[in-house]
């Protein structure tokens, strides 16, 4: 059967080099891979979401960055030819997004930035022209770069200029001799002529400073971006807590060694995507009724993450035991500096299905949430 592309050590190469058959290839192969994760871990049982990230990062993305030199142009110049269609990157970030979905337990429609936040994972498309650039520039100066460049004049005799300035090449070779000139820049600034020539001489030191640099510049890329999306949101809303904080890996680190339903659980209450009437009741179409109120049971508020922490009356009782151990009810702190007192808590008393059959284990394992927080204490 005749097939429209050629297959040349995994990449898949279409005539117009539109990569669609390629980006096409990469999903069914990373979605092959996540349906095998949910045969060991769940948004309620399994593997850490700490594992689940490792395995993600190690295992599942660099199938979609695999060879990214060869198909990547990143669609960031008007004016050039043969680029990676937005549409495409677009699938990708989408791809992305449904396996942090899956290894994070949050719910589908939670913010596709504060997931990354939370995970600290970069954009797709970042890590993407972070690979590309450094595999450029390891090249730049390869015999193979020296004989295209020599033979290139007599390919492209005849070629109009206004053509050739609009292609790849051209475009790919300035961007990375001035990441290369930037990169040693930085160096001769951090280092002293004999150090720094012992980097620059060695091309294994080099590559490492490359890439040491080139992690700097994705750091400071995602956290631009998260910035700018946070300044996007409604100011006038009640932000919730994985909003108030900045770029970096301190989200991650408060859900080391929460078990996997209580690091689910903690996404939920951080993110606000959570089973509760106040965000199901959002939910609501004319076709199905997700949640007929978004009021809290006792009818004295809305029925959210705060109020049940803070005031409802049906919790009054469980609040004061809490209250009584930490000496707080501050929502920032239970879910951060208290996550794990403060999500088996939340799978106790916050009554979602999802997290029941984790409940009942609570109350045989550990009858009284007082009896947990002084073990958790001591």
């Amino acid at each position: 059967m005749y097939k429209p592309f050629l297959r040349v050590l995994r990449v898949h190469i279409d005539p117009q080099l539109k990569w669609t058959e390629h980006v096409a290839k990469i999903k069914a192969d990373v979605q092959k891979v996540m349906n095998s994760f949910r045969r060991f871990s769940g948004s309620t049982w399994g593997a850490s979401l700490h594992h689940m990230r490792r395995l993600y990062l190690t295992k599942v993305r660099p199938k979609i960055t695999y060879a990214c030199t060869a198909w990547f142009i990143s669609a960031q110049h008007d004016r050039m030819r043969w680029e990676i269609s937005r549409t495409l990157l677009d699938q990708l970030e989408s791809l992305q997004y449904q396996c942090v979905v899956q290894i994070s337990g949050a719910l589908q429609k939670t913010s596709y930035e504060v997931l990354l936040k939370e995970l600290y994972v970069e954009k797709i498309t970042t890590v993407l022209q972070r690979l590309a650039v450094v595999e450029r520039a390891q090249n730049l100066h390869s015999e193979l770069e020296q004989l295209i460049a020599k033979q290139r004049p007599r390919s492209t005799k005849g070629t109009p200029k206004s053509s050739l300035a609009k292609h790849p090449y051209c475009w790919l070779k300035d961007d990375t001799t001035q990441f290369e000139q930037v990169c040693q820049n930085r160096l001769r600034a951090l280092h002293n002529p004999d150090k720094f020539n012992a980097i620059w001489h060695n091309p294994k030191e080099k590559t490492l400073a490359l890439k040491e640099y080139v992690k700097v510049m994705g750091e400071a890329t995602s956290e631009l971006a998260w910035d700018s999306y946070r300044q996007r949101r409604d100011k006038n809303k009640r932000q919730p807590p994985a909003l108030r904080e900045n770029w970096g890996p301190q989200s991650l680190a408060l859900y080391a060694g929460l078990p996997r339903a209580h690091s689910t659980m903690l996404v939920h209450c951080r993110t606000g995507r959570i089973g509760l009437n106040a965000y199901l009741f959002t939910l609501n179409s004319k076709k199905s009724t997700i949640s007929e109120t978004d009021l809290c049971p006792c009818l004295e508020g809305k029925h959210t993450v705060e109020h049940l922490f803070a005031h409802c009356k049906n919790l009054k009782r469980q609040r004061f035991e809490l209250a009584g151990r930490l000496g707080h009810t501050d929502l920032n702190t239970l879910l951060t500096r208290n996550a794990d007192v403060a999500t088996n808590w939340a799978i106790r008393y916050f009554g979602i299905p999802q997290f029941e059959w984790v409940r009942k284990d609570l109350l045989l394992t550990q009858p009284t949430e007082l009896s947990f927080l002084l073990r958790s204490e001591g």
